[in-house]
């Protein structure tokens, strides 16, 4: 896989137009251009009531995932919001094997059905799985990892 780099930016954006954003802060303005702009905003992690979820030793939140300092081989992400869908793009692209289960039978339920369907082929393209109208039951520790009850 190619190693592809992301660079951060603290700024205030402001969209120009479709594929046009400019940003601004303190050192001046810049605008950047591309085919496809995806915002995030972040939130507070939802633990929901699930046996063994919180007990588990293998199980992680957002802000967890974002100081883990080893390679994952194999991650399964609860929901497909956008918060989900973010860190599954990011951990396929890490070579992680990401599988997102939600109990809807599309993701990014509160958006347009063109833009949820474009970014679930994104997804597929960089090798997640999808387990839609799925329900996770129970997470039990093993000696090698986690068992997870579909």
């Amino acid at each position: 896989a190619d190693l592809q780099e992301a660079t951060v930016l603290t700024a205030t954006a402001e969209f120009l137009d479709d594929h046009t954003v400019r940003v601004s802060d303190n050192s001046g303005q810049e605008t950047l251009i591309a085919d496809r702009i995806f915002i995030n905003t972040g939130a507070t992690p939802i633990w929901p009531n699930i046996d063994g979820l919180l007990a588990s030793k293998h199980v992680y939140s957002s802000t967890d995932l974002l100081v883990k300092d080893k390679q994952l081989k194999e991650l399964v992400i609860l929901g497909s919001g956008p918060i989900g869908l973010e860190f599954a793009s990011m951990y396929a692209q890490f070579g992680s094997h990401v599988t997102i289960i939600d109990k809807s039978s599309k993701i990014l339920g509160h958006s347009e059905p063109e833009i949820a369907e474009q970014a679930k082929n994104d997804l597929e393209e960089d090798g997640v799985s999808f387990l839609l109208e799925s329900n996770l039951t129970g997470v039990n520790d093993t000696l090698n990892g986690v068992t997870l009850t579909i």
